[in-house]
């Protein structure tokens, strides 16, 4: 697991159909433990986005009750690097 199984699902995902967002759905699922919540996978799908774009310090909303740093959002950087979503930062989504 971890960083090539990540790489792997994202250009599976990309060259199936599979779906970005289901792709990222898995890598916290599998990757982490404890497996990270299905609700965090809109902000990991917005700040992979964000950050695509150039816009990692832009905040991404985070699901009630999860906090960053006692903050109700998180910049997407943040996201990115706590939830090792670098895999999907190369794919062009």
């Amino acid at each position: 697991m971890g960083y090539m199984a990540a790489r792997d699902m994202a250009e599976v995902a990309l060259d199936l159909g599979f779906g970005f967002e289901r792709a990222v759905e898995w890598h916290l699922g599998h990757n982490h433990f404890p497996p990270v919540p299905t609700s965090m996978v809109d902000p990991c799908v917005r700040a992979i986005r964000l950050y695509g774009r150039g816009e990692q310090d832009r905040e991404v909303a985070l699901p009630s009750p999860v906090t960053w740093r006692t903050r109700p959002s998180a910049p997407a950087w943040a996201l990115v690097q706590d939830f090792h979503l670098e895999p999907f930062l190369d794919e062009d989504w």
